[in-house]
């Protein structure tokens, strides 16, 4: 998984300074070539499995909404998440929050248009400059899960 959002770091500084305040004005997302009207977030995670944030499973959030589509690590669609602020992160590790499901897609392409948004992919941050960010998926990969309890 990985994402551009503020909630790494200094997680605590950026809940009073909110250092991505109005990112989705400061980017663009495209899903499978179509853009999407982003809301006003502070973060935009792309997932390709269920486990996000020590395990959290950002995707299907609290269970307490339905889920419009559901998702696969071996679909080929890639999840993309907004959130909202730190706080929304917190309370979502807990289950006590929905994410802002954005969409489900073949490729996502993300336009970061101006000033530095801070990035992270797989753990690693970065101060990230204008560009354009393209994310398919490249192959598949054998994963290990959990199977059915045997009584």
């Amino acid at each position: 998984s990985s994402g551009i959002n503020a909630e790494y770091g200094d997680g605590t500084k950026d809940v009073f300074e909110s250092v991505c305040h109005r990112l989705n004005e400061r980017i663009a997302v495209e899903l499978d070539g179509k853009a999407v009207d982003l809301p006003e977030l502070e973060g935009i995670v792309l997932l390709n499995i269920s486990s996000w944030s020590s395990g959290c499973d950002l995707w299907a959030g609290s269970g307490l909404e339905d889920v419009p589509l559901k998702q696969s690590p071996s679909d080929g669609l890639i999840e993309v998440v907004g959130l909202y602020s730190s706080l929304h992160v917190g309370r979502l590790q807990v289950g006590l929050a929905d994410p802002c499901r954005i969409g489900q897609a073949k490729t996502v392409r993300i336009v970061v248009k101006s000033g530095f948004v801070p990035a992270q992919c797989d753990g690693e941050p970065w101060d990230q400059s204008p560009c354009i960010i393209s994310v398919a998926a490249h192959s598949r990969a054998l994963i290990m899960t959990r199977g059915e309890e045997v009584s």
